[in-house]
């Protein structure tokens, strides 16, 4: 209702709603952690940048804390807890093609898990954490594919987005008497700004076509 996209928390049972993030970026793809009040996101304050860049970030449901996961030189998007909450599937074009990596909590790592031309997207874990599924476009629709899991603690990652943007700037909406231009009534008034001219003359048939435009 506020323009913002923000984070909720849906208690079923008690049918209450609380609200998880309050500010000016884009949080979205949330998933909860399977063994903790966590939730990681994908959200647009990666580097400040106004959604040039796109990192995940992790939210404490108790403290409201928010922790910089990642903050690649593109869009990380879509990420999928493990079965066992100790690594993360996300979805990346860091490298200009949409792939699939895996994040390790423990060790602050990442493991590319796809390279392809096409891309790839929207990655969740097989139960048995064997593998992942993910969906991928080819001849003209988007297929789901099965992929093996590559494991290895992969190259290190280093997380440029830092708590100072986590939360967002804190802008607020200026009262009126703060400005001091003044406003007056108006009426809307319609008037020709340009008029033009065309012919078109055949040297067999002569005149053959005109116009005009306003």
């Amino acid at each position: 209702e506020t323009g913002q996209m923000d984070l909720f928390l849906y208690d079923i049972p008690e049918d209450t709603l609380e609200r998880l993030t309050d500010d000016t970026f884009a949080e979205q793809d949330p998933d909860f952690h399977p063994g903790s009040d966590r939730v990681i996101f994908s959200s647009d304050r990666c580097r400040n940048t106004s959604g040039a860049n796109q990192g995940i970030y992790m939210v404490d449901v108790l403290t409201g804390r928010i922790t910089p996961l990642t903050c690649g030189a593109g869009k990380d998007a879509y990420p999928d807890w493990a079965p066992d909450g100790r690594s993360f599937l996300f979805s990346s074009d860091r490298d200009g093609v949409y792939n699939i990596y895996e994040y390790h909590m423990d060790s602050q790592t990442i493991t590319k898990q796809t390279s392809v031309l096409g891309g790839v997207t929207m990655p969740c874990f097989l139960p048995d954490q064997s593998g992942f599924v993910a969906s991928a476009y080819y001849e003209g629709e988007y297929h789901i594919y099965d992929f093996p899991l590559k494991t290895g603690e992969g190259l290190s990652e280093r997380v440029l987005a830092s708590d100072e943007n986590a939360t967002g700037p804190n802008w607020r909406r200026r009262p009126s008497e703060d400005f001091t231009y003044t406003t007056e009534n108006y009426k809307q008034k319609l008037g020709i700004d340009f008029a033009g001219a065309g012919v078109a003359i055949d040297p067999n048939f002569g005149t053959i076509g005109n116009g005009g435009q306003i």
